[in-house]
This record gives structure tokens, C-alpha cells and sequence, in this order.
């Protein structure tokens, strides 16, 4: 096999979700630039409201609310622009994963990276799985109450939901579709932020263990 092949094949998962964030080494420098700044404009925006929620309505209930939410978004900046900063780190540790593999080995030191690797493909589903899910649970959040006016009817109609608190400066019911689509896009921003992030980290760990297996 050659260089391409074996990257296209061990890294199919973590460059589809990598790409999707502007955090794959290799990727287009324009294409790579213009998605980190839609991501970044995306994220700072819904911090600034988030922010503006505790500063307005300032009370310790509004503060506990909001904290969760606001170290979520803020980690999203910091996972990405850890991966940004550490590019070249990046770039020779993927390079090292195909080099290993185009290393000519014994059939048992192949079965040994054949397994560990197949470990990374499971534990990378379950964490995608989760993440996302986790993500669509928040968005689906504004679904309920119309869904519930059709099968429950109350004697008015219920309030409109958010994906989560914030303060957008603005008539939040004139301007709810939106507000809506600026926290769905943060929701679909930070689900693949933390996925393309994390699975990198878990197919390098067990890439690690492999290699420390067979040295052993």
C-alpha cells in the first residue's frame, strides 16, 4: 500500500470530522481558514450572550444556570485552537501512525496494531454516538412544545423554547427563528468540535498502545 491509501484508510474517521472544523493539517489553506472563522464568529457571538444573560439578569439562580453553558462554549475555542496552535505536532504524529503502518512487520505485530486499532474504532463510535446524541436532545428542545400543543392542547398555547439560555439584545419573540438557527448552529459546531477533537486523541492513544505492545 501506498502513503495515500494507508492514510485514506486509518484515518478516514478522524479527517472526515477534522475537516469539518479546519483542524486537519493537510487540508486547503483557504477552505481550512474560512471555517475556523465562521466557527470562530459562531462560538464568540454565543458567548457574548451568554455572557450578557448573568451581567443583565445578575443573580447567583441565573449564574448557576449559565456557567455550564459557558464553559461548554469556551471549551469548544480551546479544543480547537489547541489542534490550531499545535498544527505541526499534529502533522508528524498522523505522518508517524502512516509511517508505522508502511513499516514492513511481522504478521503478529500487524495483528497487534489490527487490534488495538479496531479498539479506537469502537471507543470513537461510542463517543460520537454520545456526543451527538447529546446534541440532538438539545436541539430537539424547541420541538416540544409545539409537538405538545398538538397532542396535549392547553386552554393557550405554551411559550417558545430555546436550545439554551441566552440574551441576544433583541425581541426574542419577533427575531425567534433567528435566534434559533444561531443556537442550532452553535449546538452542530460544538458537536463536531468535540468529536473531530477527541477521536483523534483516542486513535493516537491506542496507536501509542500498540506500539508500546509490541515493543513489550
Amino acid at each position: 500500500m501506498n502513503w495515500q491509501t494507508v492514510e485514506d484508510q486509518y484515518h478516514r474517521d478522524n479527517k472526515f470530522f477534522a475537516q469539518l472544523v479546519g483542524v486537519w493539517p493537510r487540508q486547503e489553506r483557504f477552505t481550512k481558514f474560512s471555517i475556523r472563522l465562521v466557527i470562530l464568529v459562531i462560538v464568540t457571538i454565543a458567548i457574548i450572550t451568554e455572557v450578557s444573560r448573568v451581567v443583565l439578569f445578575c443573580s447567583m439562580d441565573v449564574l448557576l444556570d449559565q456557567v455550564v453553558y459557558l464553559d461548554i462554549g469556551i471549551t469548544v475555542l480551546v479544543k480547537q485552537y489547541n489542534y490550531i496552535l499545535n498544527e505541526k505536532k499534529l502533522k508528524e504524529l498522523l505522518n508517524e501512525m502512516v509511517a508505522d503502518r508502511l513499516t514492513e512487520r511481522p504478521k503478529e505485530e500487524l495483528e497487534i496494531l489490527d487490534t488495538y486499532y479496531r479498539k479506537a474504532i469502537i471507543f470513537s463510535s461510542i463517543y460520537k454516538a454520545s456526543i451527538a446524541s447529546s446534541a440532538l436532545m438539545f436541539i430537539s428542545i424547541p420541538v416540544i412544545p409545539p409537538i405538545l400543543n398538538i397532542i396535549a392542547p392547553l386552554n393557550e398555547s405554551r411559550g417558545r423554547e430555546f436550545v439554551y439560555p441566552a440574551y441576544y439584545f433583541v425581541d426574542e419573540q419577533r427575531y425567534y427563528y433567528v435566534i434559533l438557527a444561531h443556537m442550532v448552529s452553535m449546538a452542530l459546531v460544538l458537536a463536531a468540535v468535540y468529536i473531530a477533537c477527541d477521536i483523534n486523541l483516542i486513535y493516537l492513544i491506542h496507536h501509542g498502545c500498540a506500539l508500546l505492545a509490541i515493543s513489550g
